[in-house]
């Protein structure tokens, strides 16, 4: 009499793990299909705003430098009177899709928005579309692209995973160092957080407090827009001193955190 040996041996343990397994999987896809529900909202949004603009006879150029920028002051006052929601809905869209792809470059946009939408609404949408954009991007690489980044910046990612262990303790208030100062690229940072570990609370966070000097910066620079001539001239000695006081205050705080820590704790910090 045979046996029947190509049954599997446990059965029973793997049904039971089926279910798990599913749900992991239904889990993990909810980031990107939040993301996805996003990029539509922003791509429909991006395209009425723009054939708005289009049946007013107003043409939207996007700037690649300062000089180009400058010359569509008149076109900037325009949008800003007459069609002021419209070009937010337009610039908050473009803006997002932009970051979520991390596409560097945002100079021009951050003086763009504080010329068109003023300083202190102006500063209000970058750092929340940059936050935003950045979370997003988190959620794609996440969900698509560790492979990608693995593959092509195991130089970069090396040396970003030696710094996050070594912080790892007080890895918010690094971040926001990291931001404030970007002494490595913030679409590098974006791409690879979710590779080295970093919770996506603490890479929005990090995003939104550690950028926030530059972008207050670029938007004040577009209320004189007229008196730039280049970049040198919008990070001067004053904005310098506000990028630093960033870095400082989390850096203080570091210190008296490792100082202050109660023994237990510096043991496992060590």
């Amino acid at each position: 009499m045979s046996t029947d040996t190509s049954a599997p041996i446990n059965p029973v343990k793997e049904a039971d793990a089926s279910p798990v397994e599913k749900k992991e999987l239904s889990i993990s896809y909810i980031p990107i299909l939040v993301v996805s529900a996003l990029l539509i909202v922003c791509a429909y949004g991006f395209y009425e705003s723009f054939a708005i603009l289009q049946r007013s006879n107003i043409t939207v150029v996007m700037p690649s430098n300062i000089e180009e920028l400058k010359l569509l002051d008149d076109t900037f006052e325009k949008l800003s009177q007459n069609h002021f929601w419209t070009t937010a809905v337009l610039f908050c869209s473009l803006y997002i899709i932009k970051q979520t792809f991390a596409i560097p470059g945002s100079l021009i946009l951050n003086i763009t928005s504080g010329r068109i939408f003023g300083v202190y609404l102006g500063f209000t949408f970058i750092t929340l579309c940059t936050t935003l954009g950045a979370g997003c991007c988190y959620a794609l690489s996440y969900t698509f692209l560790q492979r990608f980044v693995k593959r092509c910046f195991p130089g970069r990612l090396a040396y970003l995973q030696s710094l996050v262990d070594k912080y790892r303790s007080d890895l918010l208030y690094y971040l926001v160092i990291m931001r404030a100062v970007s002494f490595i690229p913030n679409w590098f940072v974006n791409l690879a957080s979710p590779v080295l570990e970093i919770p996506i609370f603490t890479h929005t966070i990090a995003v939104g407090i550690g950028m926030a000097p530059y972008h207050w910066i670029c938007a004040s620079a577009g209320s004189f827009l007229a008196e730039i001539e280049s970049p040198s001239d919008i990070f001067d000695q004053s904005a310098i001193i506000k990028i630093l006081a960033v870095v400082i205050a989390a850096a203080i705080y570091m210190v008296l955190r490792k100082k202050f820590a109660p023994a237990e704790t510096k043991e496992k910090v060590q």
